[in-house]
């Protein structure tokens, strides 16, 4: 009896240890699970907040690149305007086309382009300001010129034009004192914010520039205060911790509550802020903790396996929708399909269209394809885009390749992407499961369109200009380097052209092959690049005419492409024309001109020494003339002539001569092509 009660004894000793061991073990498991959960959706929430950031950084970075972009180039198509001593009435019609431009092409959230140029306010989009409107003392100018160049954030201010919320884009041009800008709206900035976290109940989402000035604020009351401002706020509480922290996210407490913090710095200076309530999202975890230990208590071998398996099956579920779900957010669709098998799986489709065309009884993976885009392709380009989306060859087209891709317009002429990328081959590489992705590509579509017609264009213009240079060269001074733009017409060598060194010996060398022995000495000279600043100091261009060794005539000549705040010249083009043809034909009219002064000169000379030689005997006879008439007592004789008749004497016929002669030598340099040839008599 004593014997059955200690081994009663001891079995429930036993058992009651192997109970309190099994509540031991499903309590550590229990908690060990509450802490994966608890660590798992903090994992979640810096994963969740930095998918929402970094999407509303991209969004903004986009938004605000094109506005970047757009203030590049106009400061550098203004600063070569300035260089080129434009008037400000030029530049004012330049800025109103860029904004008309900028307006209705590539950025519509702007009031357009507006400058200050040597003191004179500039708007491209033709406000007038009001008199008392003082450019310098407005934050776009002064806070523009200390920034020194870089393109500067001006914080948000109220638009006097447009009465909106706006935010300032400015850079300083080159000559220290000029200052192009550009408004941007906040709308749109305030509507991706919003748009980033729809749900907004326990997730911030916050932009901030370089100053903590808040842009964008899912609240949107809050937009345009200063970030922790105010001392023992929430968000003085977290910019305290930003300051300190040296990574992307990080944790903090504020009163009772947990916080979890994920930034992203974006363009110019500006950050994006998630910040969730951590404590919120934990509390049903804890909830749930308390609820297990009391029903463990009861069934805590069948609690502990349902919350093990069901713990196991979300992570795993979780991993996977969010590896899944940050692959396919940029796609319009995503379908798997089966290539054996010849069906197909939706796994994302953002239009009720092609969700109506599939339901449609189409069973068959390529039936279904050739409907959709059937439907939605221009009927220009359906033929193409089917042959693309034909499933029977694509084995062969993707033999040796994971993915192909093909761009098409759709019938409301917008542009798509459309791609296959293999997920699963048999061992010897026939395709079992593909992915059909179509990407929404118009604006990048558009942009790269645009960019290059834009570059095609120039690049024309570029070369209807060189076409008249036989050789064209940039040469770097500084660094005394040469590169090789054009050698010949119709050859153009292109902007990646190798980079010779030792400009000076090679520009010697060329000229000295290709130029004619007497002209080398000048030529020489012309090129030596160590005068070339002196030369060109109050120039932009200088030429050389030469003669080359097929003795046809050239003109060599510099162009000033790069100069210095302080005059230096960094940059020269180097140019080599033909002019035989014109040179010829000056040589020809020069020597015609100098041989109609010759025979000029030489009609002068005569008529001048013949009128010497025959007024002297003319005179002597005139002169015994008069003398016997006044001794002659034969009063019958004839009287002396009047004075009306001595103008047909030979006297006055020579000293016309000589009167000829003498206007003939001043009348010379008026004209080389009115030289007249009198007769003699």
């Amino acid at each position: 009896m004593h014997t059955k009660t200690v081994t009663g004894k001891s079995i429930l000793l036993k058992n009651a240890l192997v109970s309190i061991l099994i509540i031991v073990f499903f309590a550590a498991i229990i908690i060990g699970y509450y802490r994966m959960l608890i660590a798992e959706k903090q994992d979640s929430i810096i994963r969740d907040g930095e998918i929402s950031a970094k999407k509303a950084e991209t969004e903004i970075d986009q938004y605000l690149a094109t506005s970047i972009d757009a203030i590049r180039l106009t400061a550098y198509m203004t600063e070569s305007m300035i260089d080129e001593h434009k008037s400000n009435e030029e530049i004012l019609e330049y800025l109103s086309g860029q904004s008309v431009a900028v307006m209705n092409a590539v950025f519509i959230n702007t009031t357009g382009i507006y400058a200050l140029i040597d003191g004179e306010y500039l708007d491209g989009a033709g406000w007038i300001p009001d008199e008392d409107y003082v450019p310098t003392e407005r934050p776009w100018y002064y806070k523009t010129i200390e920034n020194n160049g870089e393109i500067t954030t001006i914080e948000p201010y109220v638009d006097m034009q447009t009465g909106s919320v706006v935010m300032t884009l400015a850079k300083m041009l080159k000559d220290g004192k000029s200052v192009v800008a550009l408004d941007v709206f906040l709308d749109r900035i305030q509507e991706i914010v919003e748009e980033s976290d729809p749900s907004g109940e326990t997730r911030q989402q916050i932009i901030l520039d370089d100053q903590n000035m808040i842009i964008a604020h899912t609240d949107r009351s809050e937009v345009g205060n200063v970030f922790g401002a105010e001392p023992g706020t929430l968000d003085a509480a977290c910019l305290e911790q930003l300051n300190l922290a040296d990574r992307d996210h990080y944790e903090f407490k504020y009163q009772g509550s947990q916080y979890i913090v994920y930034q992203v710095k974006m363009l110019n200076g500006l950050r994006c802020l998630s910040i969730e309530d951590a404590s919120v999202m934990f509390r049903p975890l804890r909830v749930l903790l308390a609820v297990t230990f009391v029903v463990m208590l009861l069934i805590v071998s069948i609690l502990g396996v349902i919350l093990y398996q069901s713990g196991k099956r979300a992570v795993v579920a979780e991993q996977l929708n969010s590896q899944l779900s940050s692959a396919v957010e940029i796609y319009h669709s995503v379908q798997d399909l089966n290539i054996p098998a010849g069906t197909f799986t939706n796994i994302r489709i953002n239009d009720d269209r092609i969700t109506g065309v599939l339901s449609s009884n189409h069973a068959n993976a390529q039936d279904g394809l050739f409907d959709v885009l059937n439907h939605f392709v221009e009927p220009m380009s359906r033929e193409e885009v089917l042959r693309f989306a034909d499933l029977s060859t694509l084995n062969e087209r993707l033999r040796d390749r994971r993915s192909i891709a093909k761009e098409f317009l759709s019938t409301e002429n917008h542009w798509f992407r459309g791609r296959f990328i293999v997920s699963e081959r048999t061992p010897d590489g026939r395709i079992l499961h593909v992915l059909w992705l179509v990407e929404d590509i118009d604006t990048e579509k558009r942009q790269r369109d645009q960019l290059l017609e834009t570059v095609t264009k120039m690049n024309e213009q570029m070369s209807s200009v060189a076409n008249i240079y036989f050789s064209m060269y940039d040469i770097d001074l500084a660094n005394d380097m040469l590169q090789e733009l054009r050698t010949s017409v119709g050859e153009e060598s292109g902007s990646d052209s190798d980079h010779i060194e030792h400009a000076q010996t090679v520009m010697y060398a060329m000229m000295d092959e290709t130029s004619h022995e007497q002209s080398r000495n000048a030529i020489h000279s012309f090129i030596d690049l160590s005068t070339l600043s002196e030369r060109m100091k109050n120039t932009n261009t200088i030429t050389e005419e030469f003669l080359n060794s097929k003795d046809v005539w050239c003109r060599t000549r510099f162009v000033i492409s790069k100069r210095d705040m302080d005059g230096t010249i960094g940059h020269v083009l180097w140019l080599v024309e033909g002019i035989d043809e014109e040179k010829r034909r000056r040589d020809s009219l020069i020597d015609m001109s100098e041989r109609a002064i010759a025979a000029s000169e030489a009609k002068s000379s005569f008529l001048s020494n013949m009128s010497h030689e025959i007024r002297t005997p003319i005179n002597a006879v005139l002169g015994m003339n008069e003398m016997i008439l006044r001794e002659s007592d034969d009063k019958t004789s004839s009287p002396i002539p009047k004075a009306s008749e001595r103008q047909a004497t030979p006297c006055w016929v020579s000293s016309t001569i000589f009167s000829t002669s003498q206007k003939s030598k001043q009348a010379k340099w008026k004209s080389f092509r009115s030289i007249t040839i009198f007769p003699l008599f």
